[in-house]
């Protein structure tokens, strides 16, 4: 049985204002290391064997206080990073809907079918993370591991380990880390549901 842990990215100031958030570098807020502190103490006590996480800033720095308060060994991969958002970097929600009324309608309602402008398809992101969701799980049999994730990644990895179409995207959001038991021989592991 192994346990995954998925962590999301702790507050930033463009977390706060709900920006699309991906290629920036953002440091993260007095909230956010007080937040990424009070994960690290909560996960001492689960001895975490190993802790992923993305190069992005923001995915570093989270780590880095989980990290401090366990012995976890941080690696870091690519595989982890946040959806390329492309012309929507920095954007909030609102704003995406006032640029980019036609794909921010498919955002909403079917994310899965949405390339996001000069940034990612959404499906090629998907298959990115449930990849690296499987090499994780399965390097780290019986043991404890976490993942720091960016949000969207956060809630690919969530769709994959629970088989949801990717296209209720929005429905497996998390502020908080979320727990996950992986038996590899009763149960497959992570892969994208059809969109």
């Amino acid at each position: 049985m192994t346990s995954l842990v998925l962590i999301p990215w702790a507050g930033t100031a463009w977390g706060a204002g709900s920006r699309f958030a991906s290629r920036t570098p953002l440091p993260l807020s007095p909230e956010g290391r007080t937040q990424a502190g009070a994960w690290g103490d909560a996960l001492a006590a689960r001895e975490l064997a190993a802790l992923y996480s993305s190069r992005e800033q923001t995915s570093v720095e989270t780590a880095e206080y989980v990290v401090a308060r366990s012995e976890a060994k941080h690696r870091l991969t690519d595989e982890l990073r946040e959806l390329d958002y492309g012309l929507w970097e920095g954007l909030t929600e609102a704003e995406l809907h006032e640029r980019f009324p036609r794909l921010g309608k498919r955002w909403l309602n079917d994310p899965g079918s949405v390339s996001l402008p000069e940034g990612d398809t959404v499906v090629a992101a998907a298959e990115r993370v449930a990849a690296m969701l499987r090499q994780i799980t399965r390097k780290h049999g019986n043991e404890t591991v976490g993942a720091i994730v960016a949000p969207a990644v956060l809630a690919l990895g969530r769709c994959a380990l629970e088989d949801v179409p990717i296209r209720r995207l929005r429905d497996f959001t998390a502020t908080e880390p979320v727990w996950y038991e992986l038996d590899l021989v009763d149960r497959k592991t992570p892969a994208v549901a059809d969109a």
